[in-house]
């Protein structure tokens, strides 16, 4: 997106038996107070062309977040993957969503190589 601000920092570490670990750390924020914050996932409804914009209350701060993901490659071409990710929502944010601006959000996947 043009109109924000991410300030970025990634790792990965490999471990014995190609175990994988990913962490990033984003403090996001928009380029001007007076923007909008938009939020959507893509071209997909007409109306909005997926996306919408939302009020930024005349704040720059989104939100700071970190998350994690553990690669470990199993057996026969199967692989599992966690993650966890949490957003500590800013003044953008929490003057939307005064009761709760804070999210996490995690899942485990299994692949199959073939």
């Amino acid at each position: 997106m043009e109109n924000n601000k991410d300030y970025c920092v990634a790792g990965t570490l490999r471990f014995a038996r190609s175990v994988g670990v990913r962490s990033e750390v984003h403090v996001l924020g928009l380029a001007s107070s007076q923007d909008l914050w938009y939020l959507g996932g893509g071209a997909f409804q007409a109306g909005t062309f997926g996306y919408t914009g939302r009020p930024s209350g005349g704040h720059e701060g989104l939100a700071d977040t970190w998350d994690v993901s553990v690669d470990c490659p199993l057996r026969y071409g199967f692989s599992l993957t966690a993650y966890y990710g949490h957003a500590w929502g800013k003044s953008v944010i929490a003057s939307i969503y005064p009761d709760g601006p804070n999210a996490n959000f995690g899942y485990l996947e299994t692949n199959f190589l073939f």
